[in-house]
């Protein structure tokens, strides 16, 4: 306990932590919240029908199960992330401050001096090139093609549990911002999850198609089809991420004063 009071004294920051009910109730909310928008989501793919997206909602359509794995899995890993940073605080604490240095002095300085520079636009830009160019583009649709081993799904899994710890909100006064905050989550996170699961499905077809060269019992999937829904997946989540960024900066800089 000693240990642990020094480590607390030793932080930059002090924090106040809330009620443990506050804590879980709050957590609570968002799973509910995160529960919704997939529901919104998979209930709005299927139900659309666009010549320009038309083979990755057919795809949603096709593999409902596949598209609820990869909510259960990225979900589950950020929402049990979040309950273990509850119960750490002093972790939660030196991760947070970890995150904050990337957006001051580290790789994400830039984000942070969009949104320090108080313009929405610019911070709504710097946002899009971090979670879309940079995380999404490059780092879960180019890396799953050139490495098809779900490396994508990978990094996916643990920007989850990354995010989900530091969000953990055991902090009096964090759970008040978490208003607005949900719905860049649901909007946010649904991005990512969208571009897994079309990776995934990619992938997986990219070896149906190799075994059926091998095994002649294994039906081909058309790669075509699955590369234009590969396609289409990375134009959606482009749309997706760039409404987010807007929302997230506005309620930021407006709502948050950051």
């Amino acid at each position: 306990k000693e240990k642990d009071a020094r480590a607390y004294v030793e932080q930059p920051i002090a924090q106040v932590p809330t009620r443990t009910a506050y804590t879980y109730a709050s957590i609570l909310a968002m799973v509910l919240g995160a529960v919704g928008g997939y529901l919104f989501h998979a209930g709005l793919f299927r139900q659309l029908r666009t010549r320009s997206f038309g083979a990755i909602f057919d795809l949603v359509r096709a593999r409902p199960k596949l598209f609820l794995v990869m909510h259960v899995l990225l979900y589950g890993a950020f929402f049990e992330a979040m309950l273990r940073g509850a119960q750490l605080p002093l972790n939660n604490i030196a991760l947070g401050q970890f995150v904050a240095n990337e957006f001051t002095t580290g790789g994400l300085q830039y984000v942070g001096d969009a949104y320090a520079s108080g313009h929405v636009v610019r911070a709504a830009f710097a946002t899009f090139v971090n979670n879309y160019v940079l995380q999404t583009l490059l780092l879960t649709f180019v890396l799953s093609l050139v490495v098809p081993l779900y490396l994508g799904v990978i990094k996916s899994t643990l920007s989850f549990l990354l995010v989900g710890f530091t969000m953990a909100p055991l902090w009096t006064g964090a759970a008040s911002g978490y208003a607005y905050h949900v719905v860049t989550m649901v909007f946010e996170l649904e991005a990512y999850i969208v571009a897994c699961f079309a990776v995934t499905a990619w992938t997986t077809s990219l070896y149906r198609a190799i075994a059926a060269q091998i095994f002649p019992r294994v039906s081909a999937p058309s790669l075509l089809r699955e590369f234009l829904a590969l396609s289409q997946a990375a134009a959606l989540t482009g749309i997706m991420l760039a409404l987010a960024a807007g929302y997230e900066a506005s309620t930021l800089i407006f709502f948050s004063h950051h």
